[in-house]
């Protein structure tokens, strides 16, 4: 196992979850009462994280009820948990972000506020790929945006993963 090297794709939304949540930990009061899902055990190994951000109102599942634990997080799914975690509400789209963007669908607002406010971006491509699973740097770009973080004050220290292999 080795360094992180970009882009490695976040494999489920149990991680994304608990990532979410460690920043939550630092930016929020955790509410006594939590949700709960029918897919998530009370012994899952982020159960209790995934219960206080539905509680948080973070992450809401989806809608038959379940959330779906090893399901891949997207890029519209990361942003939107971000725009909740600040408790910001979008301003309406006056017109098309991105054309993989589609006028209505449940993501629009949030993608185009954030590409408005320079949030997040497209590909090459000028396509956002709301669908595509975010990866590390892909998510933690929209974290160090949203939550006004200075990257060129972070440390250079190289981090390791053991879910990455080092190259």
């Amino acid at each position: 196992w080795g360094c992180f090297l970009p882009p490695h794709p976040i494999a489920s939304r149990v991680l994304i979850t608990a990532t979410a949540f460690d920043l939550s930990q630092a930016l929020f009061t955790l509410s006594a009462s939590a949700a709960s899902f029918p897919d998530v055990p009370r012994d899952h190994p982020f159960g209790a994280s995934i219960a206080v951000l539905a509680d948080m109102k973070i992450v809401s599942g989806n809608p038959d009820g379940n959330f779906y634990p090893a399901k891949p997080v997207n890029r519209a799914e990361f942003l939107i948990m971000l725009y909740r975690a600040k408790g910001w509400t979008p301003s309406a789209p006056s017109s098309t972000c991105f054309p993989d963007v589609s006028r209505g669908s449940w993501y629009e607002a949030v993608v185009c506020d954030a590409s408005a406010k320079g949030y997040v971006g497209g590909y090459p491509d000028g396509k956002f790929r709301p669908e595509k699973e975010v990866n590390r740097v892909e998510s933690l770009k929209m974290i160090f945006k949203t939550f006004g973080y200075d990257s060129t004050k972070t440390s250079s220290k190289t981090l390791t993963y053991i879910d990455v292999q080092s190259s």
